[in-house]
């Protein structure tokens, strides 16, 4: 039998630092800390005029910059949001 494609995994050791970083953050999802690295890694591409902005089926989906600039809000609205949540006495 001749493979015509085979799956590319990650180093296991990597794989598992990664996977150990969301479990002690407890955050899986959008806005988390791994998402946010990434979107820092990326913003040399936006600085240079290529944005891209991860998705959450894991694409890099290319953005618009009215898109980034929405989407920036909304993350200031997230953030407030949590900001508001943690300081209440019952967190």
């Amino acid at each position: 039998m001749i493979n015509v494609t085979k799956t590319r995994l990650p180093d296991r050791k990597k794989l598992d630092a990664y996977i150990d970083r969301i479990y002690e953050s407890g955050w899986a999802t959008n806005r988390g800390e791994l998402v946010q690295e990434l979107e820092r890694l990326a913003g040399s591409d936006a600085a240079a005029g290529r944005a891209l902005v991860p998705a959450t089926d894991a694409a890099m989906l290319p953005a618009e910059p009215d898109q980034l600039e929405e989407r920036d809000r909304q993350d200031q609205r997230h953030d407030e949001h949590d900001r508001v949540r943690d300081q209440r006495p019952d967190g």
